[in-house]
């Protein structure tokens, strides 16, 4: 659902896919793949100084080598 809302640029607000996304990760923190989308949601909305401290806040739980990587590219030209 919080990907979907990004892609359609509704990131802020209660209903938001960051507001979706931070309620995922707030039930299962541990979820690779809600941490990579709202990298991905924040670097397309290009908010690419939250979008690092989303990968540095994942980066510090030590996930698997493939999902970080996958976090990473999701930074996109924020990467860079």
């Amino acid at each position: 659902m919080g990907a979907a809302l990004a892609k359609l640029g509704r990131l802020d607000g209660p209903d938001g896919a960051l507001a979706k996304l931070d309620k995922a990760l707030s039930l299962k923190p541990e979820l690779a793949s809600a941490h990579i989308r709202k990298i991905g949601a924040l670097a397309q909305a290009k908010q690419c100084k939250p979008a690092k401290e989303a990968l540095k806040a994942f980066t510090a739980k030590s996930p698997k080598p493939d999902a970080l990587a996958q976090a990473k590219a999701a930074l996109g030209s924020c990467g860079k």
